[in-house]
């Protein structure tokens, strides 16, 4: 991907419980209407098994695209744009069931917070500077309008996926998509949001051209449904939980000033009153007092809501302290109040008692002295496999 991180090509391997491999995913050829590619990469962000042989796949695809709307000029002006697609198979015993691709959707141009630069995109590279260095990237030739990072699903009372929840980090919001009609049932937050009733918990934010609007989440990652069943389905209304990063200005990854009010939250979602009630709130900054440590996170990162007693943050990255490397004297690295961030200074995650506000667990690292290098480090989800 050259300079523009935050996705990757490649393919999922399946394994038996001998760590024998007995299957290869990767984006399958559709013939479907408008969805006519061909075999394809699929992404880091998220892969999930439904069972055997069946599968939620995410992909970014780069499209030439002709249908962005009147509001938005593309390539000299026109409805013609370069663009990475996010594209969602269920796949069953090699076949297709059901597409989901982004670019069927114009409202999602419109709606983008970064990477919308539509008149200017190309497949033929531009320059971009890293560490001070001009360097030719191709992939940030194409605009990366959607940017998802999390997939979760619901099924009916047939056992058949039905509804897709999706995290779209440059579009500040989630969306419910019908998996069977393809239909756009709800947004939570963005431009574009079809919910209200959260007004309180918002902020005046602006997209990377400097456009205000009001938001929820800010550059958010992984959404998950908190109400489903053991048998996949959801009885009456949604109930979700956010990570929600509140990160710098758009562009997110080069903008200062970096985050301090990454959180976490629930949203009720009434989908016949077309409202979000947002509760559960847990805020970095607070838990910062207990634990002497910064809870915040400028891109990743993941929240469980298990139960009271047991939330599960993991604290993906934050481009101050993880990329900065242990070389950066004491005191020099401060962060709208906080007087020195370093490797060191973060959790990778945290479990946190609701109940009696308390930190019953966390984990912190440090970077090797003898590593001098400024990669970041990181986690991007963390999970755990009992309450």
């Amino acid at each position: 991907r050259n300079a523009n991180g935050g996705y990757s090509s490649g393919m999922y391997v399946v394994m038996d419980e001998n760590y024998k491999e007995i299957d290869y995913v990767t984006l399958l050829p559709n013939t479907e209407e408008n969805h006519t590619h061909g075999e394809g990469y699929l992404d880091q962000h998220e892969f999930l098994m439904l069972g055997n042989q069946h599968y939620l796949t995410l992909s970014y695809t780069p499209e030439l695209v002709s249908n962005l709307p009147e509001t938005v000029k593309g390539i000299d002006g026109g409805s013609t744009a370069y663009v990475w697609a996010g594209v969602f198979q269920e796949v069953k015993d090699g076949t297709v069931l059901h597409e989901i691709n982004t670019t069927d959707y114009p409202l999602l141009y419109e709606s983008s917070v970064e990477k919308m630069d539509y008149e200017n995109s190309t497949d033929q590279g531009v320059e971009v500077v890293v560490n001070n260095n001009p360097i030719p990237s191709l992939a940030d030739g194409w605009m990366d309008y959607v940017h998802p990072n999390s997939l979760d699903y619901t099924l009916d009372e047939n056992g058949e996926t039905d509804k897709l929840l999706v995290s779209m980090r440059d579009q500040s919001a989630v969306y419910q998509f019908d998996i069977t009609t393809g239909g756009i049932d709800w947004i939570l937050g963005g431009k574009a949001s079809t919910l209200t009733g959260y007004d309180e918990f918002t902020s005046t934010r602006k997209d990377e051209k400097g456009n205000e609007f009001s938001a929820l989440t800010f550059g958010q990652h992984y959404a998950r449904y908190i109400n489903k069943a053991e048998d996949g389905t959801i009885s009456g209304n949604p109930k979700i939980s956010l990570f929600d990063n509140q990160t710098g200005d758009a562009p997110f990854l080069t903008a200062l000033p970096v985050p301090t009010l990454t959180r976490t939250f629930k949203a009720d979602i009434n989908e016949e009153a077309k409202t979000a009630a947002i509760s559960d709130v847990i805020n970095g900054t607070d838990m910062n007092q207990k634990t002497e440590q910064y809870h915040i996170a400028s891109h990743c990162g993941s929240v469980d809501y298990f139960n009271e007693n047991s939330v599960l943050t993991g604290w993906g990255l934050h481009g101050v302290i993880d990329n900065i490397g242990a070389m950066a004297p004491e005191g020099t690295i401060s962060d709208q109040g906080y007087e020195d961030l370093r490797a060191g200074s973060r959790p990778i995650f945290t479990e946190y008692d609701m109940s009696n506000d308390k930190v019953t667990f966390e984990l912190s690292a440090i970077r090797n002295a003898n590593f001098t290098g400024h990669e970041a480090l990181f986690s991007y989800r963390t999970y755990k496999t009992s309450n």
